[in-house]
Parts: C-alpha cells; sequence; structure tokens
C-alpha cells in the first residue's frame, strides 16, 4: 500500500508526457500541411485574378490545383490514419503473410526510383536462407512503412548505395535495416519548403513544386515510429562505425497458416 502514491505519480507522469509528445506531433504535423494549404490558396489566387494568358492555360493552373489538392488530402489521410492507430483507435488487420515475398515487391519499384536518382539499391537477406518469413500483422501497413521508410532514404541519398538488410536472427523476430553512404542524418530536419506562389510561375516550376509537397522527413521518422509500435515491433536510428545512419526495426514473426 505504501508504494500505491508513487506508482499513481509515476502513471500520472507518463501520461502528461505522452501528452506532450502527441501535442508536439498534431503540432508539427498542422505546422506542415500550412505549406501545401499555401500553395493550394495561392494557386487559386492567381485564377481568379485573371493572370492566365489563355483559357487553356487555365484549364491547366486548374489541373495543377487538383493535383495539389490531391496530395494535401493524401498526406492529411497519413497524419490521421497514423494517429487513429496511435491511439487505439485504428484497424489493424490480422494478415500472415510472408515477409520476404513483400520485400521483393517493393524492390522492383525501388530499384528503379533509385536508378532515376543515380543511386543503386541493394537488397541482401542477412540469414542466408530463402524460406518464408511469415509475419503476423498488417501486411498494408507493413507495407506503408517500408515505403515511407526507403522512399524518404532515397529522395534524401545525394549519392552511392542504399542497402536494405533484413533476416530472421536467434532473437525470433524479423529484422530489417536501411541505410545509405549519407553520413547526414536527414531524419533530423523538420522543415518543409514554403511554396507559396509571389509571381506567375510556368507549368513546369509548378509540376517540380508538386514533388515538394512532402512531409518533412522528421515528421515521417515520426509517422514510422508511431506505425512500427502499432504493428507490435519497433524502430530505431543509430550512426554506425563507417559513419552512415542506420535505421533498425523489427516486427513480430507469425505462424503458418
Amino acid at each position: 500500500m505504501s508504494d500505491a502514491p508513487q506508482d499513481m505519480k509515476t502513471v500520472i507522469e507518463m501520461a502528461l508526457q505522452l501528452g506532450q509528445l502527441q501535442a508536439g506531433f498534431l503540432g508539427q504535423t498542422a505546422h506542415e500541411l500550412r505549406s501545401p494549404m499555401s500553395h493550394i490558396m495561392s494557386l487559386q489566387q492567381l485564377i481568379l485574378a485573371d493572370l492566365c494568358d489563355s483559357p487553356e492555360e487555365e484549364r491547366e493552373f486548374i489541373a495543377q490545383c487538383y493535383e495539389a489538392s490531391k496530395k494535401f488530402m493524401t498526406l492529411l489521410d497519413l497524419a490521421i490514419d497514423v494517429s487513429k492507430l496511435d491511439y487505439g483507435t485504428g484497424i489493424l488487420k490480422a494478415d500472415v503473410f510472408d515477409f520476404a515475398n513483400l520485400v521483393g515487391a517493393l524492390e522492383r519499384i525501388f530499384v528503379v526510383k533509385a536508378k532515376n536518382k543515380n543511386l543503386k539499391f541493394v537488397v541482401q537477406r542477412s540469414d542466408k536462407t530463402d524460406g518464408e518469413i511469415v509475419i503476423a500483422g498488417d501486411r498494408q501497413r507493413t507495407e506503408q512503412l517500408l515505403s515511407i521508410l526507403l522512399n524518404t532514404v532515397i529522395n534524401q541519398t545525394k549519392g552511392g548505395d542504399v542497402f536494405f538488410d533484413y533476416g530472421i536472427p536467434q532473437s525470433g523476430q524479423c529484422n530489417f535495416s536501411v541505410r545509405s553512404a549519407d553520413g547526414e542524418d536527414f531524419w533530423q530536419q523538420a522543415t518543409v519548403p514554403d511554396l507559396a506562389i509571389a509571381a506567375k510561375p510556368n507549368l513546369e516550376t509548378l509540376k517540380q513544386t508538386a514533388q515538394n509537397l512532402e512531409f518533412s522527413p522528421h515528421l515521417k521518422w515520426q509517422l514510422c515510429e508511431k506505425i512500427a509500435t502499432g504493428l507490435g515491433g519497433g524502430l530505431t536510428k543509430e550512426k554506425s562505425a563507417e559513419g552512415f545512419i542506420q535505421v533498425q526495426g523489427w516486427l513480430p514473426l507469425g505462424n503458418k497458416k
């Protein structure tokens, strides 16, 4: 009984810390969503001010505004979806799937993406076997987690190779890691570009700007942490002896159907 007040104090302190973390995440999300919203409003202002030279150009600007709006909604949906998962109100599917098969599908996508940036994407299996890695969890969420990680690393890596390793160590869980030769911890970057339009841009500039409608690496890291935790796994990052920033994660194994 004498420990009850101390236990209650600990619980309250943990709840307050969690509340502060949640408030920080939501505040950062709202701040970063201002950039694409500002871009959309600027485009609408250009159209309303009759600055387009022809009806065809106006239609192009409207189309770009629509594409920017879709990208904004994608970012908003992602933030809401992960927040629900974090609060325990999100729905997780009870899938049993082969992690190696999922990695193979993602490899085909990200090899091309890396090549377009003059990078090499290398997938390696650390346990040196070819068998299935049966995971118990939501396959779509797992794909979402890996896609955000790989997409961010490839986008931020300036040169060299990007490595994805995975396997089943003796610990009885599925481990994976992502690393590149870039020594900079870009996951700390918490700023997004100001995408407001001060003057009439050309359409090529608008299309290029649309590529920048993304969350910052820092916010993406927070999203990935929350997804990994929701899947019953975990995510960490560290600097290797060679100076590489390496993301390490793990997911629980399941039983074969």
